[in-house]
């Protein structure tokens, strides 16, 4: 739903919030300007979430762009947030444990 962030075991996340996901602690909501320490953090997690034309990238904090960045992934929740040429949306893919996805060529598990 445009404006959440669904934040695994720390619920879903509403526009004033990000969802935190680093080693210490378990996911959680925490305040939009705020910095997740040692982890990462989104304010988005698929294209419901970005304005029309924008995508959800990654990084170290994941938010809506005009485009990705070369080296970084497009993050989804279902197949339709990816594009044609990165049709499947794979969670665990990223090397971390957080629960959106990121488009990929290859089907998930392979």
């Amino acid at each position: 739903m445009v404006g959440e962030v669904f934040c695994g075991a720390g619920g879903t996340c509403t526009g004033s919030q990000q969802c935190c996901v680093d080693g210490d602690n378990p996911p959680r909501c925490i305040p939009a300007g705020d910095t997740c320490p040692n982890g990462y953090g989104a304010l988005c997690d698929g294209l419901a979430d970005c304005q029309s034309g924008d995508v959800c990238c990654d990084g170290a904090l994941v938010y809506c762009r005009a485009a990705c960045e070369e080296l970084a992934y497009r993050i989804c929740t279902l197949d339709a947030d990816c594009p044609s040429s990165e049709p499947h949306c794979c969670f665990g893919d990223a090397g971390a444990a957080v629960p959106w996805g990121t488009c990929a060529f290859r089907a998930c598990g392979d």
